[in-house]
């Protein structure tokens, strides 16, 4: 599979975060790798952002360094606005639909 340039230097950015964080965490590669299940030689791809290693493992890794959110949101797509504006008048609508007023009472 090719892969465009931009899409290259993010996998090497992401591989050198990681490799940053497991030094933050005063793990050795061979440490770090017995945690996450990987040989060395695969964190060692992982650390050079090697397109190869499977999602799984990245994963895993982020997970047994505590960054497991920073791939919880990387798809998440920003509401509509448009759609957020009619959801409120919707609901600002139903509102004035339920309100009852002070001092009368529902028969």
């Amino acid at each position: 599979m090719e892969y465009s340039d931009s899409e290259r230097n993010l996998l090497e950015k992401i591989g050198l975060r990681l490799r940053e964080a497991r030094i933050a965490k005063n793990d050795t590669q061979e440490e770090f790798s017995a945690r996450i299940g990987v040989s060395r030689n695969i964190l060692g791809k992982m650390e050079k952002g090697d397109p190869s290693v499977a999602f799984g493992r990245w994963l895993k890794a982020a997970s047994c360094l505590g960054l497991l959110e920073t791939f919880a949101n990387c798809f998440e797509q920003e509401a509509d606005p448009f759609e957020v504006f009619d959801l409120q008048q919707s609901r600002v609508a139903d509102l004035r639909k339920t309100r009852v007023r002070k001092g009368v009472a529902k028969q």
